[in-house]
């Protein structure tokens, strides 16, 4: 009696015993199913993923072209003569205005300030043969003191020298005109001093021993307004 007790006792245990282990081996092969699953999940979901990536387009790499010089110019070397300005050439009857008085020039003849109160017309082709010009508005006492002056500085460039007292009828419309010349070394120096159109004028032309351009320099005058 106590042997079948026991040999169903055993079996008994047997029974739990299996069942016990295929109830863990069931758990197992679910927790194994569920890893499985999980793994087809995530992978597809990853597929998922990549599908709806926009594909970046690959750029081929751009040809480059060497770079062009622009076309260069030819290098030209100035002209020297062509970068000076020409030198205005005398014209014949030019007017020469200052704030004092007008002249007209002949041709071959340039004007040019020396000083306040003092210009100078001088021959353009040679600087040596010139007029000195001192011009102011007319009253009596500028006239003399022009007259007395002149003529003590034909005394000075004179010294031991002649001196001619003129009146020269060259100037004409001229009022109260004198001249006052002497010769020195290979000059001519004549004084003119009288009054024209409302001015007083003092002229010292330095011409050569010949007078050559005296009476040019005298017909310039003339035109002083």
């Amino acid at each position: 009696m106590k042997t079948k007790v026991a040999l169903a006792l055993f079996a008994s245990l047997l029974l739990v015993l299996g069942a016990c282990g295929t109830e863990k081996e069931e758990k197992e092969q679910e927790q194994e199913k569920d890893k499985i699953e999980l793994e087809e999940q995530n992978a597809a979901q990853s597929d998922e993923i990549e599908q709806e990536k926009p594909e970046t387009p690959v750029e081929e790499p751009k040809e480059e072209k060497p770079a062009t010089k622009p076309a260069e110019k030819p290098v030209t070397q100035p002209n020297k003569e062509e970068s000076k300005p020409a030198a205005p050439a005398p014209q014949d009857g030019e007017v020469i205005q200052t704030d004092r008085y007008a002249i007209t020039l002949l041709k071959g003849y340039t004007f040019m300030e020396e000083e306040p109160g003092r210009d100078i017309v001088s021959l353009s082709a040679d600087g040596q043969t010139f007029m000195r010009l001192e011009v102011e508005n007319f009253t009596q006492d500028a006239y003399d003191f022009y007259k007395q002056n002149g003529l003590e500085l034909a005394q000075a460039i004179a010294g031991d020298a002649e001196i001619k007292t003129n009146d020269p009828v060259s100037l004409q419309n001229a009022k109260q005109a004198v001249s006052y010349q002497t010769k020195i070394n290979e000059s001519t120096i004549s004084i003119f001093v009288f009054e024209m159109n409302g001015k007083v004028v003092r002229a010292t032309i330095y011409d050569e021993p010949t007078e050559k351009y005296t009476n040019e320099f005298t017909e310039m005058l003339t035109t002083i307004k």
